[in-house]
């Protein structure tokens, strides 16, 4: 009578665990990107934004969510101060990292005051 404790239990379960991390894994990281692919919390006005960390009050401009193929963005974009959604009023501070990544024919207006902060790579 096998020892349903032993060795062979374990090497049993540990094979499928394996298989089942195998089957499922490709599923979650596609789950996992495909979240990344809608990486902005709203749009306004043709620009994209995010919500800053820890501020109720305050948005940075990102990206459409594809900043490798390409982005949105072109033409005549004016970045303002305030911006305004589901009624309430955001301050623009920052320009995201990679907001402008792989745009071509941009020209950005922004407002004359100076933004908080302009993350690595937002052009």
């Amino acid at each position: 009578m096998p020892n349903e404790g032993g060795q062979g239990g374990n090497t049993k379960f540990i094979h499928m665990m394996k298989t089942r991390v195998q089957k499922w894994l490709p599923v979650i990281t596609g789950l996992m990107f495909s979240m990344h692919a809608l990486a902005y919390d709203f749009e306004s006005g043709g620009i994209y934004y995010n919500y800053k960390e820890f501020s109720d009050s305050e948005v940075y401009v990102t990206h459409n969510g594809t900043p490798y193929s390409g982005n949105s963005y072109s033409g005549h974009v004016k970045i303002p101060k305030t911006v305004t959604y589901n009624s309430k009023m955001y301050r623009v501070t920052e320009i995201g990292q990679q907001a402008f990544k792989s745009c071509k024919k941009l020209n950005i207006c922004r407002d004359s005051r100076k933004r908080d902060k302009n993350r690595e790579w937002g052009f």
